[in-house]
């Protein structure tokens, strides 16, 4: 059995096409960095008046500067 001209050409061409969208597929669903989900707080030393964050879950750091003890600021 032959097939038809039109199905020669099209049968490939759509096999590729089935390949490239699994590829992108998987590439877009399992390739991503994964995101960090936790919650930063920013933080504003009341001493030397520097603003920076950190990304653990604590009430209170302490300055990288001057290391005086700050709390977060409230969002």
């Amino acid at each position: 059995m032959e097939w038809p001209v039109k199905y020669q050409f099209l049968v490939p061409m759509l096999i590729q096409l089935l390949g490239i969208f699994a590829l992108a597929l998987y590439y877009g669903m399992f390739r991503r960095p994964k995101r960090s989900t936790k919650k930063a707080g920013i933080y504003r030393c009341t001493k030397c008046k520097h603003i920076y964050v950190d990304t653990r879950q604590v009430p209170a750091t302490s300055c990288p500067r001057c290391r005086t003890l700050n709390d977060v600021i409230p969002r």
